[in-house]
């Protein structure tokens, strides 16, 4: 079954670049969906240790202070990267589509059209890889930064049981 683009028929090769978008935005969900879990963990971590009855806030360590921060912070930052690359790789492919019409319909075209088709196909295809570049980059910062946050939030939470059986001991 020919799949069309507008009253074209879309070439083969750009089901492929298709099915690689798919792929990485899978990626980047999976990215988006751990990133909420860990903010979602920490908020945990926070209600039921540091907000529970009887635990005095005061004895909190700076280190913890600052790990549950930086895991926030760090799950924050992944999560909105997972989102800007999602944006970009759509965003992409839309100026990819633009650009596989112009060069279909360019073949019907005069001389000088075809001219001014070449001239904005140019530009797009600086604004695509543009859009290519800021995608890559958000995609290894919001794998980057789930991985700290992660790391961040199991450490934070092994020095709090840590503390917490102190406690306990010392009483």
């Amino acid at each position: 079954m020919a799949k069309h683009l507008g009253h074209y028929d879309i070439p083969d090769s750009f089901e492929y670049d298709l099915e690689i978008q798919e792929r990485y935005q899978s990626f980047s969900s999976e990215i988006l969906r751990l990133s909420l879990l860990g903010i979602a963990a920490t908020g945990f971590l926070i209600a039921n240790v540091f907000l529970a009855e009887g635990f005095d806030v005061d004895k909190i360590d700076v280190f913890v202070k600052f790990g549950v921060l930086i895991s926030l912070l760090a799950f924050g930052i992944s999560s909105l990267s997972a989102l800007i690359h999602r944006y970009c790789v759509v965003d992409m492919l839309s100026w990819q589509m633009q650009a596989l019409r112009r060069e279909i319909r360019a073949n019907e075209l005069s001389e000088e059209l075809k001219k001014q088709e070449k001239d904005k196909a140019k530009k797009e295809a600086i604004t695509r890889f543009g859009r290519w570049k800021t995608s890559k980059v958000a995609l290894v910062i919001a794998a980057s930064t789930l991985a700290l946050a992660s790391l961040m939030l199991a450490i934070t939470f092994g020095r709090v049981v840590w503390l917490i059986n102190i406690l306990i001991n010392n009483y």
